[in-house]
């Protein structure tokens, strides 16, 4: 069983910091396929996804790069297979690698059993790959309060999965063992912006228009609390050209604002964790 555990002390942010934005970029490559859906196979969709590590990563990676900004990366375990130069180029950037399943599992449709195989199957890619262990782990189909329980027994510091609230929060199981949550809001999601499945059709700046929107009022809140700003990347949507482009617009624009830390998730983590 889980229980939400009071921190101990009050949490400082860095000095002069009044917002902090979390940037994430989903990479699921073909893995986010429609057939992994339990539908009958799109093989449009297919080779959409692979627009994920042959072009849209890298456009993301030179917009991230020009405005000095490091992010999170949650990867799909299988990809470090197959793209080994992208996932090595995200990581010379001093951008963070986090888990993001390792064929991207519906985990709510796992038994107990095929859960505890993906996990091991996905920590043995990052450390094979990396030679370390990963500290974070997201998926876009969780399992709660099970998969939560697995994410904290495997040993890492915090989980992105869930849509429950806009700051971070300790999750704690019976035996004293405990994660950070951080939240991911739907608001901040390119992929959740528009009606479902028909996402890719939308007008970029409606994307743009959104973001300042929710980023002018979490900048403003910031003033007199402890504020997040969540923008959730998917490579294969946010690195066509022209919503490219609307990115790198709204970079520029958020940019213009002092007090801003563009921290990783596992930054977070570690403040939120020194407070327990």
């Amino acid at each position: 069983m889980l229980t939400e555990k009071p921190l101990t002390r009050s949490i400082t942010l860095p000095a002069g910091i009044r917002l902090v934005m979390l940037i994430s970029v989903d990479f699921e490559g073909h893995w986010d396929f429609n057939y992994h859906r339990g539908t009958l196979p799109d093989y449009y969709d297919f080779y959409e996804h692979h627009f994920d590590a042959r072009r849209g990563i890298w456009r993301l990676l030179d917009i991230l790069a020009k405005h000095q900004i490091t992010g999170t990366f949650f990867t799909v375990g299988a990809i470090l297979e197959d793209n080994k130069k992208a996932l090595k180029e995200i990581e010379k950037t001093g951008s963070e690698i986090a888990a993001h399943s390792y064929r991207h599992e519906h985990f709510y449709k796992l038994t107990a059993e095929q859960e505890e195989g993906v996990f091991q199957q996905m920590r043995a890619a990052f450390q094979d790959f990396y030679g370390k262990d990963v500290v974070g782990f997201r998926t876009c189909h969780p399992n709660p309060p099970r998969m939560l329980e697995t994410v904290i027994r495997q040993g890492f510091r915090y989980d992105s999965s869930l849509r429950d609230d806009d700051t971070p929060y300790i999750l704690q199981r019976e035996d004293g063992s405990c994660m950070v949550e951080i939240p991911r809001g739907a608001n901040g999601d390119a992929a959740m912006i528009g009606a479902p499945r028909s996402i890719k059709y939308n007008i970029p700046s409606e994307a743009a228009s959104h973001w300042k929107a929710e980023f002018d009022r979490c900048y403003q809140d910031g003033a007199t609390k402890i504020k997040f700003f969540s923008l959730c990347l998917h490579s294969h949507i946010s690195g066509r050209p022209s919503r490219a482009k609307a990115l790198d617009g709204f970079l520029a624009y958020v940019r213009q604002f002092p007090g801003v830390w563009y921290a990783t998730y596992g930054e977070v983590a570690d403040l939120w964790l020194k407070a327990t």
